[in-house]
């Protein structure tokens, strides 16, 4: 996209050994057949020890799973941020007499719900719960797009990717929400499969807020992006071809600054999953867009106005940089580049090709002097071939085999951050045509022909424009990579 400025987890080791193993069938389709909340008993796992349990599950046959959970040592416990987050005692069946005996939680269905907020609206007000249903203890982690929750009862695994978030108070218990989660496409298609097949838990109403956002930021999505942001007044939008980048607070803590990107109703639902796919896998580097948050509100009738919800940068994109400052000089460029180099090289590692790296997709932090890669709607796996094959980037920036359609593998963005550098040193492209057109920007790129007459390369070393060219090079085989460029 063009022109925008938006821009835990925990691990307890454990002092003692601990195993659990079992197995749990069957599904709940009313709340008259739910099964009944027992007290639990000491022998559980004790959240004074620090634990860190690995946790499998294994099919079996398609209405059994198998858990293991094992113990290991480690290092320093760091404590969790939920740690008051249980599972819904509508999941718990009774633990048995076996004081290792595990069941592993089920989703659950109810009548006549057929959204998360219905769900959580239904048990809120439908499924007792007290505090005393809560005094169990539990460890839970975030795991790629998954929550895995353990207790003393059972383990629940929940896919985020996707899924539908919704909250509601709960009646029988003061200061106790009910949180519902139902993963993504779970209706079916006849008229009695209508009802959604969900999760649920159970939270402090006064920390379920920070829970709903990290549940945002692992690709789980939610309605009311109004009510937890307020936008900034003025002319403060950002736009592009598929959506609108906005600058907002967060409405809970009312100082923290926040990106909007508000994608157009035009963009399919696949083309917004395959982004938010792409930006999932390409978390935890520093110079990598952080996705915080994920919205889903309904507009019309059956439409859908997704948004996504990103740190802010207030100094704004490269190309507004360079275009406003001029040219940076090779010390200061190096020095930004590496941080480039370093989230292409990360991004090279998951096997992601961003397909579009240029100076309005690269952002520029004020504490860390570093630059931070986003925009991931060109994006794909190198293992998914009919993307490779499709033509998707900016021209000037963009690749030979790009172009032609011919790309294998991550190279494209070595390419392109070579132009980029290119450009931040110059204010100028390498391939740009005094005929005008994309044709012939494209014709200039295939030839691949690097000028460096412009009077800013006077001064480079001669290792700067060596960079240069092994990264702005025809072939992709011979093409400096972003861990050489680093070395």
């Amino acid at each position: 996209m063009d022109r925008k400025h938006f821009a835990a987890s925990y691990v307890n080791t454990a002092s003692t050994d601990c195993s659990f193993a079992g197995r749990a069938s069957g599904t709940f389709n009313t709340l008259d057949s739910l099964p009944s909340v027992l007290e639990s008993d000491d022998e559980g796992i004790d959240s004074s020890e620090s634990t860190h349990v690995t946790a499998s599950v294994l099919p079996d046959d398609e209405n059994s799973t198998e858990l293991r959970a094992e113990s290991c040592q480690g290092t320093a416990a760091v404590p969790s941020l939920f740690d008051s987050v249980r599972c819904h005692p509508i999941h718990i069946d009774a633990p048995g007499t076996d004081s290792v005996s595990y069941k592993i939680a089920v989703p659950v269905r109810i009548g006549g719900c057929r959204t998360s907020q219905q769900m959580a609206d239904a048990v809120a007000g439908g499924f007792p719960i007290s505090e005393e249903d809560l005094v169990t203890h539990a460890l839970h982690d975030f795991v790629d797009d998954k929550l895995i929750l353990v207790s003393e009862h059972c383990l629940l695994t929940v896919l985020l990717g996707f899924s539908e978030v919704a909250t509601a108070p709960a009646y029988s218990a003061e200061g106790i929400s009910v949180v519902a989660v139902v993963p993504w496409v779970k209706a079916g298609t006849s008229p009695e499969s209508l009802d959604v097949e969900g999760w649920l838990l159970a939270c402090p109403t006064e920390s379920v807020g920070v829970f709903l956002e990290k549940l945002g930021s692992c690709g789980a999505m939610r309605s009311g992006l109004r009510d937890d942001y307020c936008f900034e007044q003025g002319d403060n939008s950002i736009g592009g071809g598929c959506s609108t980048v906005f600058i907002a607070r967060k409405a809970r803590t009312e100082c923290e600054m926040v990106a909007v990107k508000v994608i157009r109703d035009t963009v399919s639902a696949a083309c917004v999953h395959q982004e938010v796919h792409m930006l999932r896998e390409a978390q935890s580097h520093p110079c990598v867009i952080r996705l915080l948050d994920m919205r889903a509100d309904e507009i019309g009738q059956s439409g859908k106005q997704w948004s996504l919800v990103f740190d802010h940068y207030r100094r704004g994109d490269l190309y507004d940089e360079i275009m406003n400052r001029g040219a940076m000089k090779e010390q200061l460029a190096w020095k930004m580049m590496k941080s480039l180099f370093s989230a292409l090289d990360h991004l090279k590692g998951r096997g992601i090709f961003h397909r579009d790296i240029k100076p309005e997709n690269v952002l520029l932090s004020n504490e860390t002097l570093q630059f931070v890669l986003t925009d991931f709607g060109n994006a794909v796996h190198v293992s998914d071939q009919p993307g490779m094959a499709s033509r998707a980037g900016t021209v000037g920036y963009a690749s030979p085999e790009m172009i032609t359609g011919t790309a294998i593998g991550c190279e494209g963005d070595a390419f392109g951050a070579g132009v980029l550098l290119y450009f931040v040193l110059s204010k100028a492209t390498p391939f740009y045509s005094k005929l005008g057109g994309m044709t012939a920007i494209e014709e200039n790129t295939l030839k691949c022909r690097v000028p460096m007459h412009y009077p800013a390369f006077e001064a480079l070393s001669a290792d700067c424009r060596q960079l240069l060219l092994d990264l702005i090079c025809k072939d992709p085989t011979r093409r400096l990579t972003p861990n050489k460029a680093l070395a």
